[in-house]
């Protein structure tokens, strides 16, 4: 049997941390019954209208968590939340972490694309720097002056890669995207 959920994406958006998109259940099955909802016929399907408030019930509940003790914690609310159209999502999750929402339209904050994007060069340029530390120790062992130079040549490329003036000049994400595909 195939159960349908009906969902209304909404973007949180925080005041230090990346922007999230939460899912609120409009129609779900269940045995408990969510607050703010109902029973359809004789369970156990239920539904809740997105309401401002249930929406805003189900973010509060969201950010509050339990530890192992039990103890109630907070995580960090939002500081707004906007229902947003499914279609909007970008299925390219890459610079998911630039996400914001500007007039009700999900688009990307460049400005943090562009960090995100020095970031993920960052992460791959220590992994390159391990692979080229070996690399070179070998070329120096074997007395191999031009293998050390091009080693020393491609980890300074590495080096310089997060200062690339291709980046700020990138005005979208697709075109920070090729960039990775060839960032040195």
């Amino acid at each position: 049997m195939t159960y349908t959920y009906v969902e209304i994406p909404v973007m949180l958006e925080f005041p230090t941390e990346p922007a999230a998109i939460m899912n609120y259940t409009v129609q779900g099955r269940g045995d408990v019954l969510p607050v703010g909802a109902m029973w359809v016929g004789e369970g156990p399907w239920w539904t809740r209208p997105p309401t401002r408030e249930n929406i805003q019930r189900k973010i509060d509940e969201r950010s509050a968590k339990r530890n192992a003790a039990g103890e109630l914690i907070h995580k960090e609310a939002p500081v707004r939340w906007t229902e947003i159209n499914p279609v909007e999502i970008p299925q390219d999750r890459t610079y998911r972490n630039a996400l914001c929402c500007v007039d009700g339209r999900v688009q990307h904050d460049m400005v943090k694309a562009r960090e995100w994007h020095r970031a993920m060069l960052r992460h791959e340029r220590a992994r390159k720097f391990l692979e080229l530390d070996g690399a070179r120790a070998v070329a120096v062992r074997s007395g191999d002056t031009q293998k050390v130079a091009a080693i020393d040549a491609e980890a300074q490329k590495w080096a310089d890669a997060p200062a690339d003036p291709r980046i700020e000049a990138a005005r979208n994400v697709a075109e920070l995207k090729q960039l990775l595909e060839t960032p040195i």
